[in-house]
């Protein structure tokens, strides 16, 4: 329960743009709920944003043996990829990007997914080095 707490009020200083606080409850949630992979993942995008790009692709790294050893997918997983590694990897954020345009592509169409699927396409893009 406690680490559902740390995760809801992380979200909390997401929507307020403070990532530097986001991530230090998503660490704490990681740490009550070490086999919750979406825990590790939040914090690779709140310590992305908040410019610490090592240790973003740590967490990240452990959020996929979570997600192993859970067995759990999710489209999160390739969006915060694609964003974690365009500067570490970029052939593997260009997959990372791709899977994600593609999962967009196959489920429904919504303004959401419109934008997504835009965001994703400007990402690789971007990536490929083709003009905008």
């Amino acid at each position: 329960r406690e680490g559902s707490l740390h995760s809801l009020v992380g979200r909390v200083y997401i929507i307020k743009g403070d990532y530097d606080r986001a991530s230090a409850h998503y660490r704490e949630a990681a740490r009550l709920q070490p086999h919750v992979p979406a825990n590790y993942f939040l914090l690779a995008y709140t310590l992305l944003h908040a410019h610490h790009v090592p240790q973003a692709a740590r967490a990240f790294e452990q959020g996929l043996d979570a997600a192993r050893s859970m067995q759990w997918q999710h489209a999160v997983i390739d969006r915060v990829g694609g964003e974690v590694y365009a500067e570490l990897d970029p052939p593997r954020a260009i997959e990372y990007w791709e899977r994600f345009a593609a999962t967009l592509r196959r489920g429904p169409e919504s303004a959401a997914s419109k934008a997504e699927l835009k965001e994703a396409d400007d990402a690789l893009r971007k990536l490929e080095g083709r003009p905008r």
